[in-house]
C-alpha cells in the first residue's frame, strides 16, 4: 500500500500539526496491517511543477522557487522515482516510514 500526501498548508503550525497526525497515522496503520503482510509508506512531495502550476504566473513561478534551496520547483518524477522504490522488492523490509521530496 503506498500513500501519497501533499503537505502544503497556509499556515506553518498547521501543517506541523497536520505532518504529526499524518506520521501517526501512518505508522498506525503500518502496524494494523502487517499481519496481512502489507507495507504503509509515504511520499510527501511539496512545490512540484504540475500542470496546475502552469496556470501561475512567471512571476509567482519564481517566487515558490526563492523559497528551495535549489531555487527550482522539483519535478513528477522527483515524486515516481520514491513511490517505485516503495512499491520495489527493495523495500519490502520497509513500513511505516516517509519520504519527504521538498529538497530541503
Amino acid at each position: 500500500m503506498l500513500l501519497v500526501r501533499d503537505r502544503r498548508s497556509a499556515f506553518p503550525a498547521g501543517g506541523i500539526t497536520e505532518r504529526g497526525g499524518s506520521d501517526r497515522f501512518l505508522k498506525s496503520a503500518a502496524m494494523e496491517v502487517t499481519h496481512y503482510n502489507v507495507q504503509v509508506n509515504a511520499v510527501t512531495p511539496d512545490k512540484i511543477a504540475t500542470e496546475g502550476v502552469d496556470e501561475l504566473g512567471t512571476e509567482d513561478l519564481r517566487h515558490m522557487a526563492t523559497s528551495i534551496p535549489l531555487r527550482r520547483l522539483g519535478s513528477v518524477d522527483h515524486i515516481v522515482n520514491p513511490s517505485l522504490f516503495f512499491a520495489s522488492d527493495e523495500a519490502d523490509f520497509i513500513t511505516g516510514q516517509t519520504i519527504i521530496v521538498d529538497c530541503g
